[in-house]
């Protein structure tokens, strides 16, 4: 078959179904051992495309004796240097990599990569090349393979960001038609999608259909109840409820500064409930954990909902502190996310608490954790002289203030099907005062 050095020589496809091309000429489904084809579909799903080997016995011979499972590898790393070409699989330091001196390419890696970029700059054009990048849904023929589960999950989610994306897109340019034939068969598949629903929801009222936009909101919302025991988001109620008094429905247009929604949110609905019910009980609420942990993409998701109601008239404010090192541009920083200009005269702090003094609104101060001190100092100010502020914090430890209610959020793998995800919330630490002050005037009353 000759090697694979000039580019694109070996071009595998997995979406849709599996099939390899060699110097443009498709390879015959005529394997000779088929856990052969079994691992050139596991390393071109892996990072880097390469694998321990190990890993690789774990998942093509479990419970195999060492030198069975080695004897057994080598057969088959043969047969693939046999079907693609020589130096289509090398083995080193015990790791084995597909494509080693490049040439390969993968249709998953060239999805991925377009929906990233057509999802950072929601263009339409991107949009519409990653999606047509999509082939079909991961290796139907190995749905049941434990090894392919993970990125199944992972794809479909990439897929369904950016066909709900898409079809929002196409609604703001009223091409109604389209955007229904986009979403409308993914509804079906994705029952719990909610993000996806309220494109649908939208796209069925501007097309007329009130009643069908009616009935897809209480599909939607029996099975949350049936799902998560939850209701849906307040944006999807609003949508509702112009349904209902046969108003047009748009989304909330509150102000706020959130990031744009690129992935579903389900499967954490439940700690979504318990963080917005730990909201309503007090004015600082501070979410703990370790680094990547899904600390800001909890607080943005839970500042999301809140910019749906009425409770923050004055807007819902993401201030990321990650990239500041110097203390002392803290309150400047936050001033700048506000869309404030502090005045001189005063320390910034107590310029900021002076400008936020009769305003209503959320703010979210996002990685607290190396300016402890100067966000500790800033947001008790901010919350003694601003009655009507709240706060959500980040940081890998508490901000140790008065009334502060600290939610610990553990380390959490993402259930493997939804029946799981009662099991996974139960372990989870209800939310606790990190002072005995939780009297204080930082505490919100109902």
């Amino acid at each position: 078959m000759g090697d694979i050095t000039s580019a694109a020589e070996v071009e595998i496809s997995l979406l849709g179904g599996f099939s390899v091309t060699v110097h443009g000429e498709p390879i015959e489904d005529h394997w000779r051992l088929r856990k052969a084809k079994t691992l050139v579909k596991i390393l071109a799903l892996a990072s880097g495309h390469r694998l321990h080997r190990g890993a690789i016995s774990e998942m093509l011979w479990p419970g195999a004796e060492v030198e069975t499972a080695a004897n057994n590898l080598y057969q088959i790393v043969h047969a693939i240097r046999r079907m693609i070409g020589p130096t289509s699989i090398a083995l080193s330091d015990d790791v084995i990599r597909l494509g080693p001196t490049g040439g390969l390419s993968i249709d998953v890696d060239l999805f991925e990569q377009a929906a990233a970029t057509a999802l950072q700059s929601a263009d339409l054009p991107a949009l519409k090349h990653a999606l047509q990048l999509w082939t079909g849904p991961l290796l139907p023929e190995d749905q049941y393979a434990d090894w392919a589960d993970e990125h199944r999950e992972r794809l479909t989610e990439i897929h369904a960001a950016v066909a709900t994306l898409l079809g929002a897109k196409l609604l703001e340019r009223g091409e109604l038609e389209a955007a229904f034939a986009l979403v409308e068969p993914l509804t079906a598949t994705r029952p719990l999608d909610e993000h996806l629903h309220q494109v649908l929801i939208d796209v069925l009222a501007s097309l007329g259909r009130r009643w069908e936009a009616i009935e897809a909101y209480e599909r939607l919302r029996d099975a949350l109840d049936e799902a998560y025991a939850a209701e849906p988001e307040p944006q999807t109620k609003a949508l509702y409820r112009r349904l209902l008094t046969g108003g047009k429905p748009m989304p909330a247009t509150n102000l706020h500064n959130l990031p744009a929604t690129t992935t579903s949110f389900v499967g954490r609905r439940r700690l979504l409930t318990e963080l917005s019910t730990g909201l309503g009980r007090t004015r600082l609420l501070t979410l703990v954990g370790v680094g990547g942990v899904g600390k800001s993409r909890l607080a943005v998701e839970l500042a999301r909902q809140a910019s749906a109601g009425t409770d923050f008239p004055d807007g819902v404010w993401l201030i990321e502190l990650a990239g500041v090192q110097d203390p002392e541009v803290v309150a400047s920083t936050v001033a700048s996310a506000l869309r404030l200009t502090l005045p001189s005269g005063l320390p910034p702090t107590a310029a900021l608490a002076e400008q936020l003094g009769t305003r209503a609104s959320l703010l979210v101060i996002d990685n607290c954790e190396h300016l402890l001190d100067a966000c500790s100092a800033l947001i008790d100010e901010v919350l003694l002289r601003c009655p009507d502020i709240n706060i959500v914090a980040t940081s890998r430890e508490p901000l140790a203030l008065p009334g502060e209610f600290v939610y610990r959020v553990p380390s959490l793998e993402l259930p493997s099907a939804l029946t799981s995800t009662s099991a996974s919330f139960r372990a989870w630490k209800p939310f606790s005062c990190s002072s005995n002050a939780c009297g204080s005037s930082h505490t919100r009353s109902n």
